[in-house]
């Protein structure tokens, strides 16, 4: 069994908030543009307080194992704590997603969209559990 590394569940916590921001902001911004695009009202993208839920749980454990992956590096600092959040991000969300996408048939346009969120929060929250450590 592999022994996890103490982490900071105060900057993890931090981390998943700010990613949650991160995600909000985003989709505030690109989901109007988005839906004028696909010819549906904005509002159907809003989403429900139990998929906010969801969605902030989900960064949780992200921020988690990304402050889990920061500690076994040896990352330090900002710079560190960034490169980790992009190896992550390249390594573990975009493959699957455009994978997934393939399978699914889904417009490469649709993945597209969803991937510099991610990518901002990666890197946000390996800057935030790097620099709070």
């Amino acid at each position: 069994m592999i022994a996890l590394p103490p982490v900071n569940i105060v900057a993890a916590l931090a981390a998943a908030v700010a990613a949650f921001l991160i995600g909000g902001i985003y989709w505030a911004v690109v989901t109007p543009a988005w839906s004028r695009y696909l010819g549906s009202p904005p509002e159907e993208g809003r989403p429900t307080p139990a998929r906010l839920g969801i969605a902030f749980i989900t960064r949780i454990v992200v921020a988690g194992v990304l402050a889990v992956f920061v500690a076994w590096s040896g990352a330090e600092g900002a710079g560190g704590g960034a490169e980790v959040g992009l190896l992550a991000w390249l390594g573990f969300v975009v493959p699957p997603n455009i994978g997934q996408a393939a399978f699914e048939r889904k417009p490469w346009q649709v993945v597209a969209l969803g991937l510099p969120e991610s990518l901002m929060a990666f890197v946000v929250m390996g800057i935030i559990v790097a620099a709070w450590t």
